[in-house]
């Protein structure tokens, strides 16, 4: 066996180890092993650029193994989107309730009334002083500015 032949048996049983294909390590690598015997080294390219195996089963014993494992492969398939629909169809079961429950509140709660807005009272204004209403006769002139003899020498 070359060390090309011994890297690829290694990569497929890990790959099968990680997608859980095989039970252990040990069954892993003899999955792997009799795969990489059945598939020739070389691939054909295809028109499109695609890879191609070509298969030479030539032992029927290996051709039923491989049909076994396709067919447990499919089995655990199976089962897991059986689990998955059950899960599904459970969470659909429970969105269909809520929703049923939310439909019967709203009916069960009497319908709200409008508000009304109440209309404030409106308060007279009174001119002030000090926003800018000032009249002529409220501020004598000569308080603001001093006309007398008094001021500073110079």
């Amino acid at each position: 066996m070359d060390m090309e032949q011994l890297r690829k048996i290694n990569t497929l049983s890990n790959e099968l180890k990680r997608h859980h294909m095989a039970e252990s390590s040990m069954d892993a690598y003899s999955q792997a092993q009799s795969i990489v015997q059945v598939i020739p080294k070389t691939a054909l390219a295809s028109n499109d650029g695609a890879v191609v195996m070509q298969e030479a089963v030539a032992d029927p014993l290996v051709a039923r193994q491989m049909d076994l494992e396709i067919q447990r492969i499919q089995k655990g398939f199976s089962e897991e989107l059986e689990v998955m629909r059950n899960a599904m169809n459970q969470i659909i079961l429970e969105v269909n309730s809520l929703r049923e429950d939310l439909s019967k509140a709203q009916e069960a709660q009497p319908p709200k009334q409008k508000e009304k807005q109440v209309e404030l009272k409106t308060e007279e204004k009174v001119p002030h002083a000090r926003v800018g209403h000032f009249q002529p006769g409220d501020v004598d002139i000569q308080k603001m500015f001093y006309f007398g003899n008094g001021g500073p020498k110079r």
